[in-house]
């Protein structure tokens, strides 16, 4: 009677080290930003830490940031932590936020029908 007791306690022992297991192995695969977000996200925040404002309102600020492009600060900051040392991506992301400002200047000149400016040198 013993035996199969065992048995059935080391089965049921098993089954929940590798629920345990499963389910922490999920959480710590942490959902990323795609490149296209984080870059607009980073876009947004740089713009926000160059105006001449107070602490506080730059914080304020940023939360509406991560509320407009609908995006949970923690997984932002997993985002950049996790390409850090990526220095490949930061220039993939770079181009991307040159390229975004750009085109948002293009369509305020096309707008107010001013000249087109005269193509900036990547440095």
């Amino acid at each position: 009677m013993i035996k199969p007791l065992f048995f059935l306690n080391f089965l049921i022992l098993i089954t929940l080290l590798l629920t345990i297991f499963i389910s922490s192995c999920s959480k710590k695969e942490q959902k990323l930003l795609k490149d296209d977000k984080f870059a607009e996200v980073v876009t947004d925040l740089m713009i926000i830490e160059n105006l001449s404002i107070q602490e506080s309102e730059r914080i304020k600020m940023a939360q509406q940031v991560f509320k407009k492009h609908q995006v949970d600060s923690s997984v932002f900051n997993e985002t950049r932590r996790r390409h850090a040392e990526n220095e490949r991506y930061w220039i993939k992301i770079y181009t991307k936020i040159r390229e975004g400002i750009q085109a948002k200047m293009d369509s305020i000149r096309s707008a107010q029908n001013l000249p087109e400016a005269a193509p900036s040198k990547p440095e």
